[in-house]
């Protein structure tokens, strides 16, 4: 179990670097309602509701015994991390 937590905080910190990237090279945040929450409130807000979200997904995955489902987000998350960089990657 400790392996899809620690797993889960190392992806959650590469999303939040790597959309970083991308937005700060004229990419767009493709997740509507984070893009609301990073147009109306700004980065530092939507960085804090993005990691209160996971946060709190993996804590109840984790706290109820799904750690099965905690390794099926990681997978997700990671997919989106890697596209995040391949995105990065054609536009800087």
């Amino acid at each position: 179990m400790i392996y899809a937590i620690s797993l889960f905080v190392v992806i959650q910190v590469l999303d939040v670097v790597s959309t970083y990237l991308v937005l700060k090279n004229g990419g767009v945040e493709a997740n509507p309602i984070l893009n609301w929450v990073l147009e109306e409130l700004g980065g530092w807000v939507a960085i804090l509701v993005k990691l209160a979200l996971s946060g709190f997904a993996g804590y109840i995955l984790f706290s109820t015994g799904y750690v099965i489902w905690l390794w099926c987000l990681n997978a997700l998350v990671g997919f989106v991390v890697i596209n995040n960089f391949r995105i990065w990657k054609k536009i800087r």
